[in-house]
């Protein structure tokens, strides 16, 4: 298993276990506008928070692009793994899709996903998307961490997607955790 899989989550085979295309299935097509964003001019910002090599991102620009036609997609996708994000923009085949490393708990990253917004003018995404990050995130920044991750995305963004964790991951991923000493970037 690859570093840091064990205490991050960042798992590099995780799409041979996680059907991206069923993952999609899930999405309703009438949920990704508020009413007041359909200005058809502006792209629709989207961040991938946790996007691994990048999979899941392309298939939901695609999907995107097709329920918001005529309207640009932007997606800026970020993990905090260096070696996923390599492998992403290796496999990228679109333009609108921007994959950047950045660990959204460190300050100094986040920076990067402000600038993102500033490039097009915006102080909010249309979408961010959380799948199966937070439990990771719970689990390496304790209650107080994961509440702030939610504060601060839900502040920049009109529309939050989440998908959580069941229980049973939980349990697992503490087990883990408990064999392997933790990541020297969480200590």
């Amino acid at each position: 298993m690859e570093s840091g899989a064990v205490q991050l989550g960042n798992f590099i085979n995780y799409y041979q276990f996680n059907s991206a295309e069923q993952r999609l299935d899930l999405l309703p097509k009438d949920h990704w506008t508020t009413g007041e964003d359909c200005n058809v001019t502006q792209p629709y910002l989207v961040l991938d928070v946790g996007c691994n090599s990048g999979v899941f991102t392309q298939l939901l620009q695609k999907f995107l692009t097709q329920i918001m036609t005529p309207r640009e997609i932007k997606i800026y996708a970020v993990d905090l793994d260096p070696d996923l994000i390599r492998r992403a923009q290796m496999d990228n085949n679109c333009d609108n899709i921007t994959f950047d490393c950045v660990d959204v708990m460190v300050a100094n990253d986040f920076t990067k996903i402000l600038d993102y917004l500033d490039k097009y003018k915006r102080t909010k995404f249309d979408a961010i998307c959380c799948f199966s990050i937070t439990m990771w995130i719970h689990l390496n920044h304790d209650d107080t961490g994961l509440q702030e991750f939610l504060r601060k995305l839900c502040s920049l963004s009109e529309i939050f997607v989440v998908e959580p964790q069941p229980w049973k991951c939980y349990q697992t991923a503490e087990r883990r955790m408990k064999k392997r000493p933790r990541h020297p970037k969480n200590r």
